[in-house]
């Protein structure tokens, strides 16, 4: 109690998702991030391991995306 106010919480397990991640069909809920990547809506978790195994696998390209400067040393 508030201030003299009853707070009601809500379940956030009982809600229910509002869509499917396009790559893991993973559940997405209200609130959460979407990301467009390869013409699909994909979830959080599924964008950041495919940043993830860009940045593993082509550095360079991804640096030059982002305007950073890079040398060979």
């Amino acid at each position: 109690m508030i201030g003299g106010l009853w707070l009601s919480l809500s379940d956030r397990q009982k809600d229910m998702p509002v869509c499917l991640c396009g790559r893991c069909k993973g559940e997405v809920y209200s609130g959460e991030n979407m990301f467009r990547w390869e013409r699909q809506r994909i979830c959080a978790d599924c964008f950041k391991n495919a940043v993830t195994m860009l940045l593993n696998d082509a550095p360079l390209e991804i640096a030059g995306e982002l305007s950073v400067e890079y040398e060979m040393v």
